[in-house]
């Protein structure tokens, strides 16, 4: 009895298999590269039509969770908007009414993390940011969130 105990606890771990599935493109963004927090007291998400230069405004959201980080040197925005699906816009970032940073040509890839919990496992499937241009440059960036470096 004891056996048939064990196996069914057994049966019932092994297969406790989850997923978790998000559409949102990017939840956050990481300002880094000053050696020491770059600090925001105001930021402004725009987003255009892909291909108008700039001119063409989609949407436009200043609500973001501001946090310098002292430890890692880096500033966190935090996205409080919908932000959903593949990113088919290009993107303007002004902090402080001063400082732009012009986001295109965004590569969004689905991804699937896999973290394994006692003799179970959960799947955590969502978008990473494989690259964009900054400023006009290209970025490889491969993460969750956007990574800008500050010079």
């Amino acid at each position: 009895m004891k056996r048939l105990l064990l196996l069914t606890v057994t049966l019932i771990m092994i297969s406790c298999t989850s997923y978790e599935a998000t559409d949102t493109a990017f939840e956050s963004i990481v300002i880094s590269g000053t050696g020491k927090p770059f600090l925001i007291n105001k930021a402004e998400m725009l987003k255009y039509k892909k291909g108008t230069n700039y001119k063409t405004l989609e949407f436009k959201s200043s609500d973001f969770e501001i946090v310098q980080s002292e430890i890692n040197k880096e500033t966190y925005l935090t996205l409080n908007f919908d932000n959903e699906g593949v990113v088919t816009s290009d993107i303007k970032l002004i902090v402080n009414d001063s400082v732009e940073f012009k986001l295109s040509d965004i590569v969004i890839v689905r991804d699937t993390m896999v973290r394994t919990f006692t003799l179970s496992k959960r799947y955590y499937i969502s978008n990473m940011i494989k690259s964009f241009r900054l400023n006009g440059e290209h970025v490889d960036n491969d993460d969750y969130q956007i990574n800008i470096k500050y010079k």
